[in-house]
């Protein structure tokens, strides 16, 4: 469950981070190392035991779904800090390491590794603090071309950085423009390219193929992946919260990219044959 996840991914990190640098730099006494060990365990201690006082007052309250909802909302919020921390942490190491240390380029390539990870997991947090809200002011919204809007996502994933041996190929010459948040949009594509991988990941072959099309007013943008596929029988639970098609999955990524696509006034739509492909239709009306 989520309860049990995002201590341990927190306790992970506080745990590895020091180890790493203990073994990379050969240096434990190092102030950097004291400062994240230091910062990482005395904040995740606070916000472990207050989550817990938290979570037992909201489920004398509330229903235990409802009790979630607050409890994801509330950890959104306090998890934020510990990974700021980890990302800033990792840069100020690796700007402190000598270039003629032994294997510099090795540690330096692996605190790129941590912070792009941390940036993820930042990322995770913000989607669950937008799925618990329940309320995104439209001010943010302006309208873009959606070919350069696509180009600009994947330009900013990390997910597609840690996996660049996964194709990618757009087919954007049917342009329209959409009314949406940059950063909603930004997030959701992400969403969806991390589903495509961990789908091709465990399949052992796929590609992934963005296409725009018009359809009346509406501009259409499909997604698709030559993974695995989608089996028949858990096609009208993929968009429900929680539930997740494969086993370290969150349960909130699709449901996250339908709200936001509803949220744009428009529409997610699927289809799958299980073997050879899985493709999500993004339906956006008439900007």
């Amino acid at each position: 469950s989520i309860i049990i996840r995002l201590p341990l991914f927190a306790a992970l990190f506080v745990y590895t981070l020091p180890l790493f640098l203990y073994r990379g730099l050969n240096t434990p006494e190092t102030f950097a190392e004291a400062q994240i060990q230091f910062y990482l365990v005395g904040m995740l201690s606070f916000i472990l035991n207050r989550s817990l006082f938290y979570i037992q007052d909201q489920l004398s309250a509330q229903s235990r779904m409802e009790a979630m909802r607050q409890w994801v909302y509330y950890m959104a919020h306090q998890m934020k800090m510990p990974m700021v921390l980890i990302r800033n942490s990792t840069d100020f190491v690796r700007l402190s390491l000598p270039d003629d240390m032994p294997g510099v380029d090795r540690v330096r390539s692996e605190l790129d590794r941590i912070a792009e990870a941390s940036q993820i997991a930042l990322d995770e947090h913000n989607m669950f603090l937008l799925n618990a809200s329940e309320v995104v002011s439209r001010t943010s919204f302006e309208t873009r071309d959606i070919e350069s809007l696509v180009r600009e996502s994947l330009q900013k994933s990390f997910v597609r950085k840690l996996h660049p041996e996964v194709p990618v190929h757009l087919d954007l010459h049917q342009g329209f423009s959409v009314n949406v948040s940059t950063y909603l949009f930004h997030n959701m594509l992400n969403n969806l390219l991390k589903n495509a991988i961990t789908s091709i990941q465990q399949a052992g072959k796929g590609e992934v193929f963005l296409r725009t099309e018009r359809e009346g007013t509406a501009g259409l943008l499909r997604f698709r992946d030559t993974g695995g596929g989608i089996a028949r029988e858990i096609m009208d639970k993929i968009f429900a919260p929680g539930f997740s098609r494969f086993p370290r999955g969150t349960g909130y990524g699709l449901s996250f990219c339908n709200s936001t696509m509803a949220l744009f006034d428009g529409e997610l739509e699927v289809q799958s044959v299980v073997g050879e492909y899985a493709e999500f239709t993004l339906r956006f009306p008439s900007a």
